[in-house]
């Protein structure tokens, strides 16, 4: 039974990494299973570079059944199936709603996202001056960036500039508040990388299109064995300031979940809530309600408890 809540918990982190704005890692704290995502990441992380380190070296051939021994398989595997299961069930789903609904679902996940706020801001117990003074140039300093108008590179991006993408995306599959899909939307590949995912879950791709999907997934192997390392020695070393950094980003990344706008969600023009029909204004608020009342119902199930602490013993 526990091996399923993670799966359907792999599916939920899964379904937000495909829209912008959104990052799984957010959904990880709401669940409360943030310190097993990293530590799993980080021990997995370990044991890979163990392997590649084995054909070198006697000696770290001889470390690679203990890394292995302590990788949190079980765990680790039903989050990530999920997490793939939300890929290839969910990609083109997301697609129709963003192009036809996309007001509807960043209402809900902008409920969702200011929830989280508080789920760092419980990481930092009391909060002093300095993590106020964080928090507050935090939010200034991204709310501006994520204000900047993404560009795009069309149906052909070069297979660098793909594996740049894959290491810059990685940041925010860890990293609560950080959305890959926005930073994406920034170097102008969201589009491509939905669709070619979309391509490649559904089996309606070639030879280029996996070239191409290889140099993005590279990409992400190598961010995610460099920054692994420094977000486990952040959350060790510096806990209530890598969470004050969290509060802001969170904070800031409402402005890309803002859902009251016209366009489309990679070229908004923002509006007054005020200025749409009633009924859509209605459920609108009703769904951002739903997402506020989501992260208060996972706190309730045990989301509500202090996460850092296992990583800092890990």
């Amino acid at each position: 039974m526990k091996k399923f809540f993670t799966l359907i918990q792999g599916i939920i982190m899964g379904v937000a990494e495909l829209i912008p704005g959104v990052s799984g890692s957010n959904f990880a704290l709401i669940m409360g299973i943030y310190d097993d995502y990293i530590i799993f990441l980080d021990k997995l992380t370990n044991f890979l570079s163990n392997i590649l380190g084995g054909i070198f070296s006697s000696s770290t051939r001889k470390n690679i059944k203990s890394s292995f021994k302590n990788v949190p398989w079980s765990f680790g595997i039903s989050l990530l199936i999920g997490m793939f299961l939300a890929s290839v069930l969910f990609s083109n789903l997301i697609t129709y709603l963003l192009e036809d609904n996309a007001r509807y679902v960043y209402a809900l996940f902008f409920g969702l996202v200011a929830g989280s706020i508080f789920v760092p801001l419980k990481e930092i117990g009391k909060i002093e001056s300095i993590h106020f003074a964080i928090i507050i140039v935090t939010t200034i300093i991204l709310f501006i960036i994520f204000g900047i108008k993404p560009t795009s590179y069309g149906t052909n991006p070069p297979e660098v500039l793909l594996f740049v993408a894959g290491v810059i995306a990685v940041v925010g599959n860890v990293l609560p508040g950080v959305s890959g899909p926005f930073l994406l939307l920034l170097v102008g590949l969201y589009d491509f990388i939905i669709s070619l995912l979309a391509s490649v879950t559904t089996l309606q791709f070639d030879l280029e299109q996996i070239k191409k999907f290889a140099f993005f997934f590279a990409g992400q192997l190598v961010g995610l064995a460099i920054f692994i390392k420094i977000l486990t020695y952040l959350l060790k070393k510096f806990p209530k300031t890598l969470m004050s950094i969290l509060v802001g980003v969170i904070a800031a990344s409402l402005r890309i979940t803002y859902p009251f706008f016209t366009g489309t969600p990679d070229n908004k023009i923002i509006i007054s809530p005020f200025s749409l029909p009633a009924y859509e204004l209605f459920v609108m608020t009703i769904l951002i309600l739903l997402g506020l009342f989501i992260v208060y119902l996972a706190g309730k199930l045990g989301a509500d408890r202090k996460q850092v602490k296992k990583i800092e013993k890990s």
